[in-house]
């Protein structure tokens, strides 16, 4: 376990977005993804690939993303944009100091598109 961030790592810019709902015109509630956080991260592309559901070949882009935890409190339900493009957030794991106090999150996020 790390026992802190390496700050200067953390030189891009993400924006976490939480799911909400809201009324659309005729009052029927849609989701939304609002902003949650914008935040400095450190991202790290993963790999990728294609992959066939209902026929139809679709692409795969993952990427690891590790940010401070600066009072967050995050969940997979959640959405990351980064470079313009959206991403599902995958898994969540926590860094933790031995006394206990977070220093950070990795998240591992899939391209929105896949």
């Amino acid at each position: 376990m790390p026992k802190g961030i390496n700050i200067g790592s953390l030189n891009q810019r993400v924006v976490l977005k939480q799911k909400t709902s809201a009324q659309d015109a005729l009052g029927q509630q849609v989701w939304i993804f609002s902003t949650y956080a914008t935040v400095w991260a450190n991202v790290i592309a993963t790999g990728g690939g294609e992959s066939t559901e209902a026929n139809e070949k679709t692409a795969n882009r993952f990427i690891e993303v590790l940010i401070r935890a600066s009072g967050l409190t995050l969940n997979e339900t959640m959405r990351l944009t980064w470079n313009g493009d959206d991403w599902n957030i995958v898994s969540i794991n926590e860094y933790q100091l031995t006394n206990g106090s977070k220093v950070g999150y990795t998240l591992k996020c899939k391209s929105k598109d896949s």
